[in-house]
């Protein structure tokens, strides 16, 4: 047996015809199972003067067997076909590279922002017909209830509502999205299959025109990844990792098992509202092979009216 491995999902492919093939075939068994053998059999016989008898037709119980296999069949191949895509999709291969993987996930990460972006501008086609009326409604400023569509572009901005339900679906929009840009953001600095250790900082440019720093800091530990994950998350929930100025106020809201969002804020000596706020949203994505803790401040949050006044950290991370 030969180093490599065999890539049955590569492969398995060429077990399959084609769909033109594969109908061109079946729909012409069909047709032979359709046709009438009487037929032949009269047009070859020669008339005679004897009176006819009368035959009794034979049912054609086999040739309806036959039909009824060649109609199953069809479905078990449309429903094997299914099982063979939905498989390409969601099983990678053993042996397959950081690399290669790592585009899959970037391509499939494409696919659904596609998707997304269909929906979005399906939306707005709809809506636009109904856009003077959603004026009217927008100035009036409901408190009680936000729309979908501004809801939307609340947690689009980093932004979290007071009402208990919008706040906690925000907090895993906002942390969702930032998973899904895990692997874009991995391959952009060069991390992908990176077994050497990396401690670095650089500035970096964004699409808005503006700079950032980044860090990077790449360690490898003589334990499985479960329990580095689960030291990590301790520490996160449990022991903060730092501790506050007496002055300083930290809230932490346990949003579920794996989410949490904390808000610090340190106000200035004279005692002004204005400081700095740094408040920040954190969830654990576990999968099977890996696990990714996320972390992304909140720009603006109801429940601190006094953010806009003062420093708001703007950072993530994974």
């Amino acid at each position: 047996m030969t180093d490599s491995t065999w890539n049955i999902m590569e492969d398995l492919q060429f077990l399959i015809a084609t769909d033109e093939e594969l109908q061109d075939d079946l729909v012409h068994v069909c047709n032979l199972l359709d046709s009438d053998p009487s037929t032949d059999d009269h047009h070859g016989t020669k008339p005679s003067t004897e009176a006819p008898t009368v035959r009794r037709r034979k049912r054609r119980v086999r040739v309806d067997n036959y039909k009824m296999e060649v109609t199953m069949l069809r479905a078990q191949v449309d429903t094997l076909k299914a099982q063979l895509d939905h498989l390409k999709l969601t099983n990678p291969t053993m042996d397959m590279s950081a690399w290669k993987l790592a585009a899959r996930r970037e391509r499939m990460e494409a696919m659904r922002c596609q998707v997304e972006n269909n929906e979005l501008r399906a939306a707005v086609d709809e809506r636009e017909s109904l856009l003077e009326h959603m004026k009217r409604l927008l100035n009036k400023k409901p408190r009680w209830n936000l729309s979908e569509s501004s809801w939307d572009e609340e947690w689009s901005s980093y932004k979290l509502a007071a009402q208990t339900s919008l706040r906690v679906a925000a907090i895993h929009a906002i942390a969702d999205r930032q998973f899904r840009r895990q692997n874009g953001a991995f391959i952009a600095a060069g991390l992908v299959d990176v077994t050497d250790d990396v401690i670095q900082a650089t500035l970096v440019m964004l699409p808005t025109h503006g700079a950032a720093l980044q860090a990077v800091q790449v360690a490898a530990f003589d334990a499985s990844w479960q329990t580095v994950t689960a030291a990590v998350w301790a520490v996160v929930t449990k022991y903060r990792g730092f501790t506050a100025p007496d002055h300083a106020s930290v809230v932490v809201e346990h949003v579920d098992e794996w989410t949490l969002y904390d808000r610090f804020n340190l106000p200035c000596s004279d005692g002004g509202v204005d400081g700095h706020h740094s408040n920040n949203i954190r969830k654990l994505f576990q999968e099977e092979s890996r696990s990714v803790l996320v972390w992304r401040t909140v720009l603006e949050d109801v429940l601190v009216p006094h953010m806009s006044k003062g420093a708001v950290d703007d950072s993530w991370g994974w």
